[in-house]
């Protein structure tokens, strides 16, 4: 993996050479030694960086578990929080 930017301990954005990935964790046990590790998951996968950044927004909003439209709005605050922190520069960055 060539960048690798974790977002919280359950999600994180990375890419290799070709694209940009939203990544899950999840806990894996050793069979043998029943230590366990986190193992990031790719679940989708995106040809620039905003595109990801979004994705995961939209991800996060649709599992925020809100109930009604003051915690939707509150629980969309809160992310584009977090990922204005992560990812401030992403939108300014072109390439071409």
């Amino acid at each position: 993996m060539s960048n690798f930017i974790p977002v919280s301990e359950t999600y994180a954005i990375g890419s290799d050479k070709l694209q940009w990935m939203v990544l899950k964790s999840r806990k894996v046990v050793d069979k043998e030694t029943q230590k366990t590790t986190k193992e990031w998951v790719s679940k989708s996968f995106h040809g620039d960086l905003d595109q990801a950044v979004y994705e995961l927004g939209q991800l996060l909003l649709r599992t925020s578990g809100s109930k009604n439209s003051e915690e939707l709005q509150a629980a969309a605050k809160e992310i584009s929080t977090l990922l204005s922190q992560k990812f401030a520069q992403s939108s300014s960055i072109k390439i071409g």
